[in-house]
Parts: C-alpha cells; sequence; structure tokens
C-alpha cells in the first residue's frame, strides 16, 4: 500500500496511514477542583445574607389590629392602630423602596388625606418615586394644582386592577374612586402596586364583612392614610396624622 509506512512505536513494528493532515490534538480533560466541606458551607451562608427575605408590614398591622378588636363596635381596631401609630426595631419587616427624608416611605389614602401631608412636606418627596392615582375629573385637577411643578412618576404596576378588585368587594354608592386613591412608593423592587394586599390585610381584620362594611372600612382607611416608613430608629407604622408628628420631630 503506497499510502502506508511502516514504523516503529513502542518497539513494535505498526502500520500507520499516511495522512494530509495531522491528527487533532485530543482536548484536556477539565481540572476538577474539590471545595472542602467549610468553603462549601462558607459561599452558601453568603448567598443566605444576600437574599433579602423580610415579613409584609401589612400582615403585622392586621396581627396588631386583631388585638384591639372590641365588641362595641369592632370595626375601629384597625383605625385605631393606626392613629396611635408605632415604632419599632426593624428585626424582619420590609421597608419601602422609595426614599423620603432620611428614610423610605409608602403611603396609601384618599387624596385630600394625601395632600394634607405633602403640603407640610412638600420637600422631601421624590418624583423618581412611584405615585399613582385613580379618581374623578374633579378630585384629580386638585391634585394637579396643589403639586403644580411636580412631576409624579405613574408606574401602574396591577395599580387601577387592584383598586377595581377593592372596588367590586364594596358597595360604596359612588364607589371608592369618588375620594380618589393615592399609592405613593412601593413596598417591593419591581414596583408593584400594594393595594390587592391591603384588601387582604382588611379581610384578615374583618373577615365576615359585608360589602357594605368593608366600604366603611376602606373609606376610612383612606381618610387617615397608611403609612409605613423606615428610618435609623426603625419601623413606622401609622396614620398619615401620626406620621406627620413623627416628622415634625425629627426634621
Amino acid at each position: 500500500m503506497s499510502n502506508c509506512n511502516t514504523c516503529n512505536t513502542c518497539s513494535q513494528p505498526t502500520r500507520v496511514c499516511c495522512c494530509p493532515n495531522p491528527a487533532p490534538t485530543p482536548a484536556v480533560p477539565p481540572v476538577v477542583i474539590c471545595k472542602s466541606p467549610i468553603e462549601l458551607l462558607f459561599e452558601q451562608t453568603l448567598v443566605c445574607f444576600n437574599e433579602t427575605i423580610c415579613d409584609s408590614p401589612f400582615d403585622y398591622i392586621a396581627e396588631q389590629a386583631l388585638t384591639y378588636v372590641v365588641e362595641d363596635p369592632a370595626d375601629i381596631s384597625l383605625v385605631e392602630f393606626l392613629n396611635e401609630g408605632t415604632i419599632l426595631s426593624n428585626c424582619n419587616l420590609c421597608c419601602p423602596k422609595c426614599d423620603f427624608s432620611e428614610g423610605q416611605l409608602y403611603v396609601l389614602s384618599s387624596v385630600e388625606t394625601f395632600l394634607k401631608l405633602y403640603n407640610n412636606f412638600s420637600k422631601p418627596f421624590s418624583e423618581t418615586c412611584c405615585l399613582n392615582i385613580k379618581a374623578n375629573t374633579d378630585t384629580y385637577l386638585k391634585i394637579k394644582e396643589t403639586f403644580r411643578e411636580f412631576d409624579y412618576n405613574a408606574c401602574c404596576n396591577n395599580f387601577n386592577e387592584y383598586v377595581d378588585e377593592l372596588t367590586n368587594l364594596t358597595d360604596c354608592p359612588n364607589g371608592i374612586v369618588s375620594q380618589g386613591i393615592i399609592e405613593y412608593g412601593s413596598m417591593t423592587s419591581n414596583q408593584e402596586s400594594q393595594v390587592q394586599n391591603i384588601a387582604l390585610m382588611i379581610q384578615a381584620v374583618y373577615p365576615t364583612a359585608t360589602p357594605t362594611e368593608f366600604c366603611e372600612y376602606i373609606t376610612r382607611l383612606l381618610e387617615i392614610g397608611l403609612v409605613v416608613y423606615c428610618d435609623e430608629n426603625g419601623v413606622f407604622i401609622g396614620s398619615i396624622e401620626s406620621f406627620s408628628k413623627y416628622l415634625e420631630s425629627i426634621l
């Protein structure tokens, strides 16, 4: 065979074929790096610390409001808890993602109640934070007149959908939108609306509420406003009135 030669490999005569191209270089097997159990445990611990695991402040509010429930009348429990306001060390509660003053702020309230807070403390409000609004025309014009040059950022992540769901739980004659609803800030990094979670919170406090009673509860909640605020002192939870008093003491 003209295409083959005889050569000596390992001291044994071997017939090999002469190829026009050299044989491919065999792949180098990957080097397996073994880690000690201590190294693996350390890496997993870092992952755990980097993951933010926290409890919803709305679950906390519901739990606390339930302790206020009295027979005459039971519907004051949530309002009473928020009007008193509370500050606690933040061991595991989720904080808002919106910067305000020296902390982070979340607010849900009626338009009129929110404007009271804005008129007293307009400077710390950030235009980069989410501010979602649902209101009738007259109420909306009041907002525009007060904000003037405040170019707010409407995120609307499920906000309108959740407000509609909340409305369907009530039989308010003029709908809960008649007083306007404002949601400022967010509790999540994806800026998801919290209206649905607040509806679940109210249902947890008042599980047997009729649509008429639910209308009264959500109306009163929007009238006083719900605030979650985190700063170096801890977590503040309360109404807009109690939050305004807190701000006056720290600003």
